[in-house]
């Protein structure tokens, strides 16, 4: 069942900064989630996208790398519900998972390579 193989089936529903909220503005942002995360690490924040399933998961990011990356650029620990109720809701699960995954994928990049982080 696809619900089960993604995230416990989280839907992600709380305000994100105005990087991030592109997401929510069209069906697939995934494309403009590099250039969040560029224009958030200017802003200084560093954050990345996580969920808040019964265990942290940060899209995009390996788990060896989540104790480093929590400590030098934070999380922004996105809430919800872990119920999908139909497919629509799981759709939209899927589209912010790629979007976070982007996301990550780009803020990583640009976290280890600031010479001020450890």
């Amino acid at each position: 069942m696809r619900a089960t193989s993604l995230f416990c089936c989280l839907i992600v529903c709380l305000p994100l900064t105005s990087q991030a909220m592109s997401l929510f503005q069209s069906p697939d942002q995934t494309e403009a989630a590099p250039e969040d995360a560029r224009d958030a690490f200017n802003g200084g924040d560093r954050r990345l996208l996580g969920f808040n399933f019964k265990l942290l998961s940060i899209p995009g990011i390996a788990p060896a790398d989540y104790d480093r990356l929590r400590e030098d650029c934070g999380v922004r620990v996105l809430n919800g519900d872990d119920v999908v109720k139909d497919e629509q809701e799981l759709d939209d699960l899927e589209l912010r998972s790629r979007y976070a995954e982007a996301y990550n994928q780009a803020m990583q990049d640009l976290c280890d390579g600031d010479p001020t982080l450890p």
